[in-house]
């Protein structure tokens, strides 16, 4: 959603969504036998990567997500979980 161009953490020059961007990524580097797939969600859902063992492709898409893929306006979580 919108709100994660936000900063949390002066120390940190990152918002929220390159926060989230770098956790992601160090979750899939973590799962080494573990299909995994990639839904964006905000005030729409999109379906980005489906269940896959590719993860150097999660890894990029990962990096490549900017805000505006989808309406920012909004965070409806139960678009992202169905």
């Amino acid at each position: 959603s919108g709100s994660m161009r936000y900063q949390d953490d002066e120390s940190d020059v990152r918002n929220r969504l390159e926060v989230a961007k770098d956790e992601a990524i160090r979750f899939v580097e973590r799962r080494d036998n573990d299909a995994i797939g990639l839904a964006l969600f905000a005030n729409d859902a999109l379906s980005r990567v489906p269940l896959t063992m590719d993860k150097s492709l999660l890894k990029r898409v990962i990096q490549e997500i900017e805000l505006g893929f989808i309406n920012p306006d909004g965070t409806l979580l139960f678009t992202g979980v169905l």
